[in-house]
C-alpha cells in the first residue's frame, strides 16, 4: 500500500507520487529487500538508521518522462550505496592532504542550515546563505571537518584557496534557455548539486555582466539563473525574476534562497530583506543600482 506525498513534494500530484513509490518498491523488491517509506524516507530491513530521503531522486525523476523513472531510480539508490564505501575510503585518505586534495569543493547552503558549523569550514559571500568546503566523491558530498584536517597544517585561508581553485576547473555547467518572458536575456544554468556554487566562480560571472552588471538568483542548488542589466529598462526584469525565483525556491528540494542578487564589479547585493519563506517577494532596486540606472534623479 503507497503513503500519502509529502508536503515537500508539491513538484508531484498524488497519482504522480503513486507511481514514483511504486518504482521505488519494485527496486527493492528486486533485491529481495523489505523496505517501507515514512514521511517520505526509505527505511530498509526494519533498520532505522541510516534513512535514505526521496527528495533528491523524486525531484530528479519529476523533471523527466515517467517511462525513465526506473532507471532514474536504480542509479539513485545503486549510488548510494557506492556512497557507502566512498565514505569508508574518504575516512583512511583524509589524514594525508595531498591523498585528498584534488577532492575538495565550495558548496553554497541556506545560511545556518547545517548544525555543527563551528567543527566545519564555512564563510559567507553572498547574504542570507553559508559557504561551506566539501569533499565532492564521485556519487555524494560530504562536508570536511577540522578533526579530519589536523595533520595538514594548512590556514582555512588556504583550504579555501585550494577548493576555490578545484571549483573553477570545472567545466562550467550547461546552459538552459527558459522559455519563459525574459527571451534570450536570460542564462539559466540547470547540471548537478554543484550548479548554484558556481556562482562563486569570478572570472566566470564576470562574462555575463551587462553594463550595469546583472541580477542574479540561486534558488536552489541545481540552479543558476543569471540576466544581464543594460540600462534602465532592465529594471522592469526584478519583479518577474524574483517571482520566478520564488517558485523554484518552493517548488524544489534543495532551496537555497528565493532572494535576487545584483552582481556588480565582483560584488554582491541582496536585492530585498525579510523573511525567505513567503510565497511572493517583490524584490527592491538597491541604491547603488537606482543611481546607476538614474544618474540624474539622484
Amino acid at each position: 500500500m503507497g503513503t500519502y506525498r509529502p508536503t515537500w513534494a508539491a513538484f508531484m500530484t498524488d497519482d504522480d507520487w503513486s507511481a514514483f513509490e511504486s518504482i521505488v518498491r519494485l527496486y527493492f523488491d528486486a533485491r529481495g529487500e523489505r523496505m517501507e517509506v515514512v514521511n517520505g524516507s526509505v527505511f530498509v530491513n526494519g533498520d532505522r538508521d541510516p534513512q535514505m530521503s526521496l527528495g533528491n531522486v523524486a525531484a530528479a525523476c519529476a523533471g523527466r518522462e515517467r517511462s525513465t523513472w526506473a532507471e532514474v531510480v536504480a542509479r539513485h539508490f545503486d549510488d548510494l550505496r557506492t556512497s557507502v564505501e566512498e565514505q569508508q575510503d574518504l575516512e583512511r585518505k583524509a589524514q594525508t592532504f595531498k591523498d585528498v586534495r584534488s577532492l575538495l569543493a565550495l558548496r553554497i547552503y541556506p545560511e545556518a542550515a547545517t548544525p555543527f558549523s563551528d567543527q566545519l569550514y564555512v564563510r559567507q559571500d553572498l547574504e542570507g546563505t553559508d559557504t561551506f568546503v566539501v569533499f565532492d566523491l564521485p556519487t555524494s558530498v560530504t562536508h570536511v571537518n577540522r578533526s579530519q584536517t589536523k595533520s595538514w597544517g594548512l590556514t582555512d585561508e588556504e583550504i579555501f584557496m585550494v577548493a576555490e581553485q578545484n571549483l573553477n576547473a570545472r567545466p562550467f555547467p550547461k546552459r538552459r534557455m527558459d522559455p519563459g518572458p525574459f527571451g534570450q536575456q536570460m542564462h539559466v544554468f540547470q547540471d548537478d548539486v554543484f550548479t548554484a556554487s558556481n556562482v562563486l566562480r569570478a572570472y566566470e560571472m564576470a562574462k555575463y555582466d551587462g553594463a550595469y552588471g546583472s541580477l542574479v538568483a540561486i534558488p536552489a542548488r541545481e540552479t543558476l539563473m543569471i540576466h544581464p542589466l543594460e540600462g534602465p529598462a532592465s529594471r522592469d526584469v526584478f519583479v518577474e525574476l524574483g517571482m520566478y525565483a520564488t517558485k523554484v525556491f518552493l517548488k524544489y528540494p534543495g532551496a537555497i534562497t528565493p532572494f535576487l542578487f545584483w552582481h556588480h564589479k565582483g560584488t554582491f547585493t541582496r536585492c530585498g530583506s525579510g523573511s525567505p519563506t513567503v510565497e511572493e517577494m517583490r524584490p527592491s532596486v538597491p541604491e547603488a543600482l537606482t543611481r546607476l540606472l538614474y544618474p540624474t534623479q539622484s
